[in-house]
């Protein structure tokens, strides 16, 4: 069984991105290489996952992209998988379903004839998490199991953790709460194994969210206190932006509507220069909401048809349609 990382386990680069020091792999990075594209696929690889992480969306872009031809030129399979998702990766945040889509699915069929079963669950996971935004429910539950099960033979907590935050998310969404809930605990779980503070922010967020639908607002608050924490600890800017926008969201279920309104502008403008559209849209969702609780009839109107556009843009059905049920309560609340 084959195991891309591996490859990557010896380089000074490879140390300080497993210990998520993310903005050091940037630092070490630029002053090797000097803006030299000649340089170590392998180092461009890893300084794009860690701008990635930071939430540099461009340069991750620009590195991902002369790794993967650096790895085509070197016959590199392994790498070219690995260029190739992280690429899709970055289209996914972007709002780019279709590209991210048809990166991950060649990512999964070159680590299948190359048998590497970390790689074949990841791009499993990645192709769910496109059919959950695109509200192909049963797609998505089916590719999450096969990606839950190639980890466990893999023996990969983190990809396991992952995949469990991604399944509570699917039935959250369905308000499957009982089950929303397990898979969040498990989640969390797998994650305090791994001892990577971004992926226990993922989950602990996951955690929030579900409490918060089943309006146990006390543990949805401990939830993201303790998430708060380590994100500042990982200092991944894009967790940290998830962090405050669930904040916002636990801000407005409790009553505290300008509060969330005022917090979900911020966020969305930071969003939008980090080119993060779901979490824009995502704020947008607490914007348009916010103002129809407070009766800004006109503005709610204006926001809701920016998160109408957006999430139309991004094929986000599930999303769209959680909104407009939200939106109906909201409307019927304030009669």
């Amino acid at each position: 069984m084959t195991h891309i990382a591996d490859t990557l386990s010896a380089s000074p680069l490879a140390r300080l991105h497993d210990d998520a020091r993310y903005l050091d792999v940037l630092m070490a990075f630029e002053s090797r290489t000097n803006g030299n594209d000649d340089a170590n696929p392998d180092d461009h690889f890893l300084a794009a996952s860690a701008a990635a992480r930071l939430g540099r969306i461009d340069p991750a872009e620009s590195w991902a992209r002369i790794a993967l031809v650096s790895y085509q030129v070197r016959g590199h399979v392994a790498g070219v998988i690995r260029a190739t998702n992280l690429l899709g990766a970055l289209d996914f945040e972007r709002g780019n379903l279709d590209g991210a889509r048809g990166r991950f699915a060649t990512a999964l069929m070159l680590a299948r004839q190359l048998g590497d079963t970390s790689t074949i669950a990841k791009a499993t996971n990645n192709l769910a998490n496109i059919a959950h935004l695109r509200g192909q429910t049963d797609r998505a539950l089916r590719l999450y199991r096969a990606a839950l099960a190639a980890y466990r033979d893999a023996h990969d907590q983190r990809g396991m953790a992952e995949t469990w935050h991604n399944i509570g998310l699917r039935y959250r969404q369905q308000s499957a709460l009982r089950d929303a809930i397990h898979a969040a605990e498990q989640a969390v779980h797998h994650a305090r194994q791994v001892e990577q503070p971004g992926l226990l922010v993922l989950c602990l967020l996951g955690l929030a969210e579900t409490e918060i639908e089943r309006q146990q607002y006390a543990a949805a608050e401990s939830a993201l206190d303790e998430g708060g924490t380590y994100a500042a600890f990982a200092g991944e800017r894009l967790l940290e932006l998830e962090v405050a926008r669930v904040r916002a969201v636990l801000a407005f279920r409790q009553g505290a509507v300008d509060r969330a309104i005022g917090a979900a502008m911020m966020l969305r403008d930071e969003a939008n220069r980090r080119q993060s559209a779901l979490i824009a849209a995502e704020c947008s969702m607490i914007l348009a909401l916010g103002f129809k609780a407070t009766g800004r009839v006109s503005r709610a109107a204006n926001e809701r048809d920016a998160v109408l556009d957006a999430l139309k843009q991004l094929g986000a059905v599930d999303l769209l349609e959680r909104f407009e049920l939200d939106w109906d309560e909201v409307v019927a609340a304030s009669r």
